[in-house]
């Protein structure tokens, strides 16, 4: 389709596609994990996977990594020259962005969902990789202690796969109202429900980036995540830091980012102006001197 299209190149947004062909193909690869750690994902997924993106990734002129330590894994896992793999971020929507609390859109959505005025949001699909079932256990325990009764952490995403499917339901049911499922949200609801929170809190046990991270930092809000794959590379000094197999530390992060009002502006404030680099403008920039460099080498 792409030769018929008359195009010069192709670009491959995520490791699935052709494994051979005559076009210049450029790949960007978001993570490895599905080779690295397979016992996580389902089973169509890592025999796909296995056979496809290595020769996807082998075959491509240049290599878009989406962080650091994308382009690490990458070049340990291919051998690639390094000069064929450059870092790219992904890049933030336009709508993640600071709103007013009293936004009348943001009263629509926690109208429709029945949000409290305070909350801290959780995002993503449920699936063992998530951390979600470590959250949902960590806010009921904050959710007792003095100054931290109102607590409730809401998740938003579809349920995935794996052991998450069962647990992190039955977590929220016997959180007594402190860990919330709502679902899957439309686009415009999720950067709302993002925008309105006090926090988001995201300690996944691996990303090859963590797009919420940034899509939080962008809208003003401030973060916890964990220092797993490039999540501490992509919050940098701008957010809540845990050990994501550790409850407490979860939980610490939690009381810390409900209770200090002045830590939460700090982060806030600091994330938002991290956010710049991850706009659509620097990102497309960047993958077009990809592109560039992928024909130069036709």
């Amino acid at each position: 389709m792409a030769r018929r299209a008359g195009a010069d190149l192709l670009h491959v947004p995520v490791p699935i596609g052709p494994a051979w062909g005559t076009l210049p193909l450029v790949v960007t690869v978001h993570d490895l994990l599905v080779l690295t750690e397979p016992r996580r994902f389902r089973r169509w997924h890592r025999l796909y996977s296995a056979a496809t993106i290595p020769s996807l990734v082998r075959r491509a002129r240049q290599v878009i990594a989406v962080s650091a330590h994308t382009r690490a894994v990458v070049l340990d896992r291919f051998r690639l020259a390094p000069a064929r793999v450059h870092v790219v971020p992904n890049g933030v929507r336009d709508d993640f962005r600071p709103v007013s609390h009293d936004d009348p859109r943001l009263a629509a959505v926690r109208a429709r969902l029945g949000l409290p005025v305070r909350y801290i949001a959780s995002i993503g699909q449920v699936e063992p990789r998530k951390n979600v079932e470590r959250l949902a256990a960590a806010a009921r325990h904050v959710a007792t202690r003095p100054g931290c009764r109102e607590l409730v952490v809401v998740h938003a995403g579809p349920l995935g796969w794996g052991v998450s499917v069962d647990a992190v339901p039955a977590a929220a049911a016997a959180s007594g109202g402190a860990f919330r499922l709502i679902g899957p949200l439309a686009a415009d609801e999720l950067a709302l429900f993002v925008g309105g929170a006090e926090a988001l809190a995201y300690p996944s046990l691996g990303e090859g980036f963590g797009l919420p991270v940034a899509e939080a930092m962008a809208s003003g809000v401030a973060v916890l995540t964990s220092h797993a794959g490039a999540l501490a590379e992509t919050a940098g000094p701008d957010a809540e830091i845990v050990e994501p197999t550790s409850v407490e530390s979860i939980e610490a992060g939690l009381e810390r980012l409900w209770t200090d009002d002045a830590r939460r502006t700090v982060l806030a404030a600091q994330g938002l102006a991290r956010a710049v680099r991850w706009r659509w403008p620097a990102v497309a920039a960047a993958t077009r001197r990809v592109y560039a460099d992928a024909l130069r080498d036709a």
